[in-house]
């Protein structure tokens, strides 16, 4: 006579399992440089942690963007001095000067959120 077959516990933790994770993560960074007439970087982070049990979720968010300007490149000439656009002046004394640039701006964002079932 045959013995009945054995059947395997499910295995939970999988890449089929439809629970959601315990602990979850999710971070971003971001950098933007442009050069031009004009220098702009700017620089951002975002980080998010979660937490969740059968009946509560908590959840920390924190954000950050800092961005700095550069001032303008601007031609210095004598007062009066003509000549066509786009076109370099051969006979004056001239400097490429960078303007002072606008102040850095900063943003912050902390949250932290707790919700419970009742």
């Amino acid at each position: 006579m045959l013995a009945p077959p054995v059947l395997a516990a499910p295995q939970r933790g999988g890449a089929d399992d439809d629970r959601p994770a315990a602990w979850s993560n999710e971070t971003e960074l971001s950098v933007v440089r442009t050069q031009g007439n004009a220098e702009t970087q700017t620089f951002g982070f975002k980080n998010t942690l979660r937490r969740r049990w059968p009946s509560m979720r908590v959840r920390v968010r924190v954000d950050g963007v800092r961005a700095r300007t550069g001032g303008e490149q601007v031609l210095v000439a004598a007062p009066g001095l003509r000549f066509p656009p786009g076109a370099r002046p051969e006979q004056a004394a001239t400097r490429v000067e960078r303007t002072g640039g606008a102040p850095d701006v900063e943003q912050y964002f902390v949250e932290a959120l707790v919700e419970r079932t009742i």
